[in-house]
């Protein structure tokens, strides 16, 4: 197995890990951010009826060449205005 293969692996056995333990629901939703080198994605979602509740990304934004604390912040405002 080279490195990237190990990487990747060890990747999902900590999603693995971590969804074993976290459960969103209509009362608390979970919220899933990826990261990327230059983009941000997040997502708010209820596992118990399987539905993406909200969600929001950087990819087609026009500032998207901000630095990744002003991305945040734009993401994080994204979701709290959509219903």
């Amino acid at each position: 197995m080279n490195r990237l293969q190990h990487k990747q692996a060890n990747k999902i056995i900590r999603k693995n890990r971590v969804r074993s333990t976290v459960d969103g629901n209509a009362k608390r939703p979970r919220l899933s951010v990826f990261i990327s080198n230059k983009h941000v994605s997040a997502q708010i979602i209820d596992d118990s009826k399987s539905i993406t509740l909200v969600s929001s990304t950087t990819v087609h934004h026009k500032n998207a060449d901000r630095s990744k604390s002003e991305l945040y912040k734009i993401i994080g405002e994204k979701l709290q205005k959509k219903p």
